[in-house]
């Protein structure tokens, strides 16, 4: 290490801010000076500026993070990567909103690469400043605290290894002894879907430590029947329902919520952007105005019950360690566990498996490691969860799923309890025979009767459900008799 000199001292206090600023940059920019800063290493409380060790704490997070999952953090880091990093060191830090605005104005400064060639201009005085002050603050500490037995450590761990094995291979119970033995007699209870005659195929509704999956085409109305089913959690079951999604916005589930559940035509609200948006839309039109107490009541049940959590594809986390870490930022705001999480959709998390091409034969085993992926997440976590997947072979465009889409689709959802297809919502039948002059072109080219199609029912009935799809108001009902 280099030795500090009289002009460093006075360098580093005029320029304290751009030395953190640098340093931050080159963290940000080059990983082998980021190993080499973590290793040493720079913390928080290097830094004076709060927004300065806000970054910092992300950083640091997301690297420990990223290691463990066999990842590596991108160069730069974007905001949208460190976005969960740096909520999280935020509620430790118990940073205020403005500090948290600076750090993410900070973050995004940080992606110039006009900077780098700093990079070689602070080294020295990085070096400098570590070699004296960190080293003695090392010393201090380790003057203080009391040299471990290491020997007497390493028995006390065998010694407990030793026990482990014992009870496991004695008295320990397996399931088969849990199954046989256990007395209690209160049934865990399932929770309904919301949409007629699923129930019935799924043996009354969600059950723990399940995870499902529904497939269909572009359009096909998974996105629909997810936001039903999620408020059919918050409302009727009292649960907590969580989306993870990166297709939609938060606002657009609110609006289909409100849509679906206070009976308002979504094209009165649907390009609404916030709450007072949607109140002020739904009073000022004549036809729904009377309907605002109602409105109210949802959007008060649906904010404080529901979370819709819009992530990047790009994050490199795969499926299960990506809705542990979504379940955690959950319980963090919504100060409870979510019952029940929904991803829309499992696609946006397979395909982007670094290293990978786009091949058929290996997009499948991606979409499979990431279905499974989601299967060990619902049985540790004893979450239902449901995944939503894109239908193969234009699926949109049929009116019966062939065994070639079920086929596919069994494989992806082969660990799970139930693999569930959407039948096509376009009308493709009306509008060739319009084209060929043999019918009048139909007043809509979207299908209401479509069918939910059990392809797989390990928990009830497999058969195709016929449901109605009400475009106006966004849900999925029973078709007239």
């Amino acid at each position: 290490m280099a030795q500090i000199t009289t002009e460093m001292k006075q360098w580093l206090a005029d320029n304290r801010d751009t030395y953190a600023f640098y340093l931050l940059h080159a963290m940000f920019h080059d990983p082998l000076m980021r190993s080499a800063m973590l290793s040493v290493p720079v913390t928080v409380e290097d830094f004076e500026k709060e927004e300065h060790a806000l970054v910092m704490g992300a950083l640091a997070g997301a690297v420990k993070i990223m290691h463990v999952i066999g990842r590596q953090v991108p160069c730069p880091p974007t905001y949208e990567f460190l976005r969960t990093y740096l909520e999280v060191t935020a509620k430790t830090e118990s940073a205020d909103d403005e500090i948290i605005a600076l750090a993410v104005k900070l973050i995004k400064e940080l992606q110039e690469p006009a900077f780098c060639e700093q990079h070689y201009v602070i080294r020295p005085y990085f070096e400098a400043w570590y070699g004296s002050i960190r080293a003695k603050k090392a010393a201090l500490m380790l003057r203080r605290d009391v040299i471990p037995d290491v020997p007497v450590q390493i028995g006390a761990m065998q010694r407990a290894l030793s026990a482990a094995a014992l009870a496991v291979a004695g008295e320990g119970e397996d399931a088969m002894q849990m199954f046989a033995g256990d007395q209690t007699l209160e049934r865990a209870l399932r929770r309904p879907t919301g949409i007629a005659g699923l129930d019935a195929c799924l043996n009354g509704g969600w059950g723990p430590n399940e995870c499902y999956l529904l497939f269909g085409g572009t359009g096909a109305g998974k996105s629909i029947a997810a936001g039903q089913c999620a408020w059919q959690e918050a409302n009727a079951n009292s649960g907590w329902p969580l989306i993870v999604t990166t297709e939609l916005l938060p606002r657009e589930y609110a609006s289909r919520t409100v849509s679906n559940a206070a009976g308002v035509p979504i094209n009165i609200i649907q390009d609404c952007e916030n709450v007072a948006q949607i109140r002020q839309a739904v009073v000022g039109n004549p036809g729904s105005a009377y309907r605002i107490k109602k409105v109210d009541e949802v959007l008060a049940k649906f904010l404080e019950r529901t979370r819709i959590q819009k992530v990047s594809p790009d994050e490199g986390m795969n499926l299960q360690t990506l809705l542990e870490r979504e379940c955690m930022i959950y319980a963090s705001k919504m100060g409870h566990d979510p019952t029940w999480v929904c991803l829309d959709w499992l696609g946006s998390v397979a395909d982007v498996t670094p290293g990978r091409n786009n091949g058929t034969s290996e997009r499948a085993m991606l979409w499979e490691y990431a279905a499974n992926s989601g299967v060990k997440f619902a049985d540790s976590s004893g979450i239902p969860t449901l995944l939503l997947a894109q239908g193969v072979n234009d699926a949109q465009l049929k009116r019966v799923l062939t065994i070639s889409d079920i086929g596919i689709s069994k494989g992806l959802g082969k660990n799970m309890v139930a693999v569930i297809g959407v039948t096509n919502s376009i009308d493709r039948a009306g509008i060739t025979a319009a084209e060929r002059g043999k019918a009048d072109m139909p007043r809509s080219m979207f299908l209401e009767d479509q069918f939910f199609c059990m392809c797989k029912a390990r928990k009830g009935e497999g058969q195709n459900i016929p449901v109605r799809r009400e475009f106006r108001f966004q849900r999925f009902t029973s078709p007239p008799v």
